[in-house]
């Protein structure tokens, strides 16, 4: 009897366990089926948040795909454009690229910061881009063609801005922590112009000179952010500033004048900064002494640009020069919107621990007031094979 109870009650879950098969193959897909979504734009409007999500362009050369959503949060968003996308099935969970409008960083990216915290198809160290000049819907269903779309053009940028430049591309992990412990943080910016008036309103090339156009102002742009707003844009001419007193400093050339007001160009190998605070004696933080090194090959120049000592010193002077003005503007910039994006107050905090902790509020507001040193050190080469 107990045996035959025991068949019954096998036979029951089975059966069970086997009606509940056709809900689990209905939420089955093939992955050929799926439209894998690489990069999130993010921009505002009256009421909540637009979302565009572009896929990366396929081997059959067509436009590569953009779906659009709104709704009152970015998951909401993106449900609204999983919806709207009757013949494709969205896969979100492979994002690789994060492009906020400015307009929309301007209003606030707490909200975005928070969506890549908590939901499940974003990551910590996802790379984070804020456009200058355009929404991110604008820009993704207008830059690409057949061959490139704003995916491939973003990856493009994140691997020139790391390896060609020297820059830092910031992920959503170093922005949150450093709003957390300074107010403001730094954002790569990419500026944008509407390449379709630049070629005379042919659409087609016009796509293909913003997917260029995209590519090549990837140039070491920032975005300053500060209590979760974009406040400034720190441009190409005064970028190299952020990457020395960022310690990032790579490969890049730069363009000086030599004693004939002829333009020479250096390339720059290395280079980075030392970070001396000076206190009072009651503890207080009376100023920073800043030291920058600097090492740069000469490129190109004019017949007498190396002739002799007395020009190879008049260069070196003038890259020391260079470097000091660029460390000077981004400085100013700093002290004038009183937000320590370089993360200074890390710096100053390493070198003297104690002192920092007594000092009870963060770097920013006390910029203005600091006496800030710059010093640099130049060295310059003839050539990258000649001594």
């Amino acid at each position: 009897m107990k045996k035959t109870i025991s068949l019954l009650v096998i036979s029951l879950t089975v059966a069970a366990l086997l009606s509940g098969c056709g809900s689990l193959y209905s939420n089955y897909r093939e992955i050929e089926q799926l439209c894998v979504m690489q990069t999130l734009g993010l921009d505002r409007v009256p009421g909540g948040i637009a979302v565009t999500l572009s896929a990366a362009a396929d081997k059959s050369g067509s436009t590569p795909l953009c779906f659009s959503g709104t709704g009152e949060s970015v998951s909401a968003a993106i449900e609204s454009a999983r919806l709207h996308a009757v013949e494709e099935d969205l896969f979100t969970g492979h994002l690789k690229h994060i492009l906020v409008g400015e307009a929309a960083a301007r209003q606030g990216i707490d909200s975005f910061l928070s969506y890549i915290c908590r939901s499940p198809d974003a990551r910590l160290d996802m790379p984070l881009f804020i456009l200058q000049g355009a929404d991110a819907r604008e820009v993704l269903t207008a830059v690409g063609n057949g061959e490139k779309g704003a995916s491939e053009v973003l990856q493009a940028a994140h691997t020139k801005l790391n390896s060609q430049l020297g820059g830092h591309v910031f992920t959503a992990a170093e922005v949150l922590r450093s709003c957390a412990r300074n107010g403001s943080a730094l954002i790569c910016a990419l500026p944008y112009t509407n390449a379709a008036e630049l070629s005379g309103g042919d659409a087609a090339a016009g796509a293909q000179q913003a997917t260029a156009y995209k590519s090549a102002a990837a140039e070491g742009a920032y975005a300053v952010i500060k209590d979760g707003k974009l406040c400034e844009f720190i441009g190409r001419e005064t970028s190299l500033g952020v990457s020395f007193l960022t310690n990032t400093v790579g490969i890049r050339s730069l363009v000086i004048r030599d004693r004939f007001g002829s333009p020479v160009t250096l390339e720059i190998n290395r280079g980075g900064t030392r970070l001396y605070p000076l206190w009072n004696p009651d503890g207080t933080l009376r100023g920073l002494e800043i030291y920058a090194t600097v090492s740069a090959s000469l490129l190109e120049a004019g017949s007498h640009a190396l002739s002799s000592v007395e020009s190879a010193d008049y260069l070196t002077g003038q890259l020391e020069a260079a470097i000091s003005e660029q460390l000077g503007a981004v400085l100013w910039l700093s002290r004038q919107l009183e937000a320590d994006f370089l993360g200074l107050g890390d710096r100053i905090e390493q070198a003297s621990p104690l002192e920092y902790r007594r000092l009870g509020q963060p770097l920013g507001p006390l910029l203005p007031s600091l006496e800030l040193s710059i010093a640099v050190q130049g060295e310059l080469s003839h050539s990258h094979d000649m001594e």
